[in-house]
């Protein structure tokens, strides 16, 4: 009858035999492991994918948790560079489109008329004029 020795070895077999044999260190190592590629993947899984997760308007920052808001999407031109798959990972991406928080618009002729959201919502309103060809075409 041949016994095994758990001492036989080098001293890195040692450890590792006994690291393996422990359920609980095993575990352990495992959630450090897929808590250390969490945070290094961090940018994919985020939903917020613009650089540094940092999309804020000002008109909105003093707002309570679940505020709800209308935005109009200003396509901006078309040169901005497509950059790498890594960089956008580490970094986040550039939008595509300017965000503009609104209250209300309407459609008059070949012209969108934007409301711009103002705070206190009584002050005076800020209507901008866009024409259709500006939203549909920016690099014209």
């Amino acid at each position: 009858m041949s016994r095994y020795n758990y001492r036989e070895g080098s001293l890195w077999q040692i450890a590792f035999r006994r690291f393996f044999r422990n359920k609980l260190s095993l575990a352990s190592a495992i959630f450090v492991g897929v808590v250390a590629l969490l945070a290094i993947m961090g940018y994919a899984i985020a939903p917020d994918s613009t650089p540094w997760a940092n999309t804020q308007h000002l008109e909105l920052a003093a707002r309570n948790p679940g505020f709800r808001a209308t935005f109009f999407l200003l396509p901006k031109d078309a040169d901005f560079n497509s950059e790498g798959w890594l960089k956008g990972l580490l970094f986040g991406k550039q939008s595509s489109s300017k965000e503009i928080p609104i209250q209300s618009f309407r459609i008059d002729g070949e012209s969108v008329f934007v409301a711009e959201f103002t705070e206190p919502e009584d002050s005076l309103t800020i209507e901008v004029e866009y024409s259709i060809g500006e939203i549909l075409f920016p690099e014209l």
